[in-house]
């Protein structure tokens, strides 16, 4: 039988297809019916139906597909096959009449499922220009089309090298298609890729860094379509449109620095590779500024610096040297102690071990002037001598604080010509210097000029006795009887209470400090038979100005002082008060108020008597001033144990508070 290869279009049936029929009936020349003609395929469903025409007569149809058999009943031409898309299949068939003799033969064909190919996908673009995607089951070859323009055709592979394709820094649209057999497999869909191709734009060259006008430039070639740079400065990105760029803020730290440079543009541009150099960024340390203070010499630290080198000389020779040293300021005091006086020279130089180079040596001075030692001065009858003091150049020498002789070269000297008033003078030795040192203190001694009152002569009358004035004296004593009775300022003095019925020898002694004592002969004085009133010498301790207070003798005010612990009264008193006469008194002043004293009680102490009394001290703050109430009278105030101190009740005088007075 003869065969025909028919192609099958692939179409998807919505309708169930009707069997159709002819009122003739067909017969092979040998009487058999003919089998069905006009096989084709269709799908429904997603199953695939073996359609054929009817043949008049029939009983049915048998259908073999791939070796399986299939019969259908009479007029059934649609029949369920199982096969797939893409694929060739043999189909026999025959028709089946009721009467055997006449079923026809098996038409026997191929047919073709011919299956439309599946659009390529994951299309992806890597960097280097490679257009690559998935394969798709069943395609021979793939088609590229890029912006309507085929670039490539039957391609067999799915990655392609496009870099000679995509030269511009455009938007491409790439277009991809699987190609089919065009019998089993049939050309696929386009797949599209939108693909920004990016440049890459090229590395500047000639890199380089020079100084203008003391400007740190970066320069570097231009680079083809870059619309700008980028400069990165140890990690910091600066941008400029030039080939060129000011560095001299950026690199004004001393430091090492790594440059880089690169292009970069605009769309459809990458930025290209990085260009590098390096810049070295120097200074010199500024000199230190110093400052000397009390024999330490200090500095600022100095930027960039992390150590010093000091060097000390003493009169231009070197002392002490410190190659390294941390700290900033270096104390003098050891060396000045051990050199003593002259010029130090302190010199500083600023160190480092990064990018700052050594300051220059700055240099200050300290000057240590010493004083000379005070010369020990000592006196021998008119010469005067004292120690050599080391290092003095002469000696000038004082009396009483005016200079008497300079540039005295000796270690004594004479000062006779120099006294002549009897008194107590100071002499002075003042050691001298130059250079280094300054003159001394002065070195004192005492030097006592001595001379003779000559004598006064004592004449009397009466009880009065009175003598010429001897130059120099400042008192007279009066001696009745061989005892001193009396010492006056005056060249007079009533004797009358210290002589003794009949004759009394009386002489007169002139005194001064500085004076021997010029001694009258002795006149005789003759006194009267008459009762004399003895006198009484008391001693009395009180911790006080004697000056401070008055003397109260039986009730009554006298004139009476106490002077060296000691006052005199007539043997006749009995009771004796004392009290304090002060009007002003500082915040720290104390005022002592005593008890009445018994004279008749005294106890004695050779020829002076020594009575007993309580004295009470009272601070500022427990007293008072008195005002108009004052009377003028003896006031009392009453202490601890009930005993009575007396104060005077005199305005502007001092009271003790009582007891809730303020």
């Amino acid at each position: 039988m003869k065969k025909v290869i028919a192609a099958v279009v692939f179409m998807l049936l919505v309708a169930v297809f009707a069997p159709f029929g002819a009122s003739d009936v067909a017969f092979a020349n040998d009487g058999k019916t003919m089998p069905p003609q006009n096989l084709s395929v269709r799908e429904r469903d997603g199953n695939y139906y073996l359609t054929f025409e009817n043949v008049p007569g029939n009983n049915g149809y048998e259908v073999v597909v791939n070796g399986t058999t299939n019969v259908v009943e009479k007029d059934v031409t649609t029949v369920l096959i199982n096969v797939k898309s893409g694929s060739e299949f043999l189909v026999k068939i025959r028709t089946i009449c009721a009467d055997e003799t006449r079923t026809s033969d098996f038409y026997e064909t191929t047919l073709v499922i011919g299956r439309a190919l599946s659009a390529p996908e994951n299309l992806t673009m890597s960097a280097d220009k490679k257009l690559s995607f998935s394969a798709v089951d069943g395609a021979v070859s793939y088609d590229v089309v890029i912006n309507g323009v085929s670039v490539l055709k039957s391609a067999t592979k799915t990655k392609i090298e496009l870099n000679d394709v995509l030269t511009s820094p455009i938007n491409y649209e790439i277009k991809v298609r699987a190609n089919g057999d065009n019998r089993l497999t049939f050309d696929s869909k386009f797949s599209t890729l939108s693909y920004d191709n990016v440049m890459k734009l090229g590395t500047p060259e000639n890199v380089g860094i020079t100084s203008v006008d003391g400007k740190v430039i970066l320069s570097f070639d231009s680079v083809s379509y870059a619309s700008g740079y980028e400069i990165d400065v140890n990690g910091e990105i600066l941008k400029t449109t030039d080939n060129n760029y000011d560095l001299t803020d950026k690199v004004s730290v001393p430091a090492d620095y790594t440059i880089k440079v690169r292009a970069t543009g605009g769309k459809g541009y990458d930025a290209g590779e990085w260009a590098t150099t390096t810049y070295e960024c120097r200074k010199t340390i500024e000199s230190p500024r110093l400052l000397v203070e009390n024999k330490t010499v200090s500095w600022a630290k100095s930027e960039g610096a992390n150590e010093y080198s000091v060097v000390v000389t003493f009169m231009e020779t070197e002392i002490e040297k410190v190659d390294r040293f941390s700290g900033t300021s270096f104390d003098l005091s050891e060396l000045v102690a051990k050199h003593g006086a002259g010029e130090y020279a302190v010199k500083v130089q600023a160190l480092s071990n990064g990018n700052y180079d050594y300051s220059d040596v700055t240099t200050i001075y300290y000057r240590n002037y010493l004083t000379l030692e005070a010369p020990t001065v000592a006196v021998n009858g008119t010469i005067v001598s004292w120690t050599k003091v080391e290092n003095a150049v002469d000696y000038t020498i004082k009396i009483d604080g005016r200079i008497i002789s300079t540039n005295v070269t000796a270690e004594s000297f004479d000062v006779s010509p120099y006294v002549a008033e009897v008194k107590t003078y100071t002499i002075a030795v003042v050691a001298n210097a130059n250079g280094w040192y300054y003159e001394s203190a002065e070195g004192t001694a005492t030097f006592v000029k001595t001379g003779a009152l000559s004598s006064p002569v004592p004449t009397a009358s009466g009880s009065v006795v009175s003598w010429t004035k001897v130059l120099g004296a400042t008192a007279y004593d009066v001696y009745v009887g061989g005892e001193k009775v009396l010492t006056v300022t005056e060249t007079t003095a009533d004797i009358s209470t210290y002589l003794q019925q009949g004759e009394n020898k009386v002489k007169i002694v002139a005194t001064a400090e500085g004076f021997s004592d010029g001694v009258s002969e002795e006149i005789v004085v003759i006194g009267d038979a008459i009762e004399r009133v003895g006198l009484k010498t008391y001693k009395l301790k009180i911790a006080a100005n004697e000056s401070d207070y008055i003397v109260f003798v039986d009730g009554q005010r006298t004139d009476k002082k106490i002077a060296n612990g000691r006052i005199t009264l007539p043997d006749t008193a009995k009771k004796m008060i004392i009290v304090p006469d002060i009007a002003d008194l500082t915040e720290e002043g104390v005022v002592t108020l005593f008890s009445e004293i018994d004279l008749t009680t005294d106890g004695k102490d050779g020829e002076e008597y020594v009575p007993t009394f309580v004295g009470e001290e009272f601070s500022a703050e427990k007293l008072t001033l008195i005002g108009e109430e004052g009377t003028n009278e003896l006031g009392e105030y009453i202490v601890d144990g009930g005993i009575k101190v007396y104060y005077l009740n005199e305005k502007g005088k001092y009271r003790p508070k009582q007891t809730g007075e303020e």
